[in-house]
């Protein structure tokens, strides 16, 4: 779009305001832009520089009402949504990316964590399970962190989560 353009502009000019203005006029326009180099993700970013997480929070959250498939915004949500404690938001951004890309360690990672903040148990050990297929070189955190989380509910596989022999051997 050619307010694009201009947008671009005013960013390189140094002129924030401006460029907002023009940004929030092009969301305006063509509301149902799913670009991810187009207006609202522009202006998530101007509002990420700006440190303006609610504002950039609500357009990636409209973002990705429009387009599911949109990894990095999900990971960016999700990262917002940890700066703010939201966990259940955090939760739902990440699953939103692993959906689309399942084998990122570092939103297994962080997915894990909001989960165990959320208290979502089976999902914080799904995550888990998940990187000790990706990443076994940190495999006795991961169990000791499995079997943590589970030695209330499953005090046996807690147990075995932490002979790391047994792991080693299947």
């Amino acid at each position: 779009y050619p307010g694009s353009l201009e947008a671009v502009r005013l960013l390189l000019k140094a002129d924030p305001a401006a460029a907002e203005t023009e940004l929030l006029r092009l969301v305006n326009l063509f509301p149902l832009d799913e670009s991810p180099v187009g207006a609202r993700k522009m202006l998530a970013a101007l509002y990420r520089r700006q440190l303006r997480h609610p504002e950039e929070r609500s357009l990636l959250e409209d973002h990705l009402t429009l387009t599911a498939g949109d990894v990095d915004a999900a990971v960016r949500l999700m990262e917002v949504s940890l700066l703010q404690e939201d966990w259940k938001a955090a939760l739902a951004a990440g699953q939103m990316a692993l959906a689309v890309d399942p084998a990122q360690s570092s939103v297994l990672r962080q997915l894990a964590n909001a989960a165990e903040k959320a208290s979502s148990k089976a999902v914080a050990v799904r995550c888990l399970r998940g990187l000790l297929e990706l990443d076994a070189s940190q495999a006795p955190v991961w169990r000791f962190r499995i079997a943590g989380l589970l030695r209330l509910d499953d005090p046996r596989e807690a147990r075995r989560q932490l002979r790391s022999e047994e792991h080693t051997a299947e």
